[in-house]
């Protein structure tokens, strides 16, 4: 990239650091995606797939990279946010 004087520009940013995300990155999304939506017998579209999805940019723009440990996040806040059933 070059500036107004025509002097090259550093790129000073990395792709990660403005948020782009990498073709790599976009399939391990996908791949964590549909395990988790089938686990949950999610249909795709659905109100529960799309807060699967924003959770998991969340958190993978927060760092969460490791597919593992995002997939452990992921189940942990589900079973957190199902009520709790109790028999009188």
């Amino acid at each position: 990239m070059l500036d107004r004087a025509g002097v090259a520009m550093k790129n000073v940013l990395s792709p990660e650091e403005i948020g782009i995300l990498s073709p790599e990155d976009l399939e391990r999304i996908q791949r964590i995606f549909q395990r988790i939506c089938d686990e949950r017998g999610l249909a795709r579209g659905s109100a529960g797939a799309s807060a699967l999805a924003r959770s998991i940019l969340v958190h993978y723009s927060q760092g969460v990279r490791d597919t593992e440990k995002l997939e452990r996040l992921l189940r942990a806040l589900a079973r957190q946010s199902k009520p709790s059933v109790t028999v009188h």
